[in-house]
């Protein structure tokens, strides 16, 4: 299997159904705070959006938008259902930490739910160290934060 991440525009067709798909996982996880949540998941102008592709087939995205001059968050993380444990959450998070280093920023801030399970343990093994929520999250009580200092890789 072929895995590339590409770096595409915000209105990108299949981002857009990737989005799509995650907006409706949350709703189903998260059914009585999604409404509050869905003010922070929009993406502004100067959001950095990849999706990522297997087989040449859009499979997962991710993004990041400036969080202050050092500082991207981590946003729009998901990878389909049917190809999860094929590393593309991996290739998406990488590829968006090269993306932000190269763009001069040094620290990366995220934000996932206390019901993903499987998103908190990819964090902590890419890196990810918990941290007090931040902006709209600091009094979501479902919210679970994470910060990681960005390195160049060798």
């Amino acid at each position: 299997m072929s895995l590339t991440v590409r770096q595409v525009e915000l209105d990108n067709a299949e981002a857009m159904q990737l989005i799509a798909a995650l907006d409706a996982a949350l709703w189903e996880v998260y059914p009585e705070d999604q409404e509050t949540y869905a003010a922070g998941n929009r993406l502004p102008s100067d959001t950095t959006l990849v999706v990522a592709y297997l087989d040449g087939v859009a499979v997962g995205c991710g993004a990041f938008k400036p969080f202050d001059a050092e500082t991207v968050e981590i946003k729009r993380m998901f990878t389909h259902p049917d190809v999860r444990g094929h590393g593309v959450a991996t290739a998406v998070l990488a590829a968006l930490e090269k993306l932000a280093l190269g763009i001069g920023h040094t620290l990366a801030v995220l934000e996932t739910g206390s019901r993903q399970v499987e998103a908190m343990r990819l964090y902590r093994k890419l890196g990810y160290q918990r941290c007090d929520c931040f902006g709209m999250y600091a009094d979501m009580p479902l919210s679970i934060c994470y910060k990681k200092r960005l390195v160049e890789r060798g």
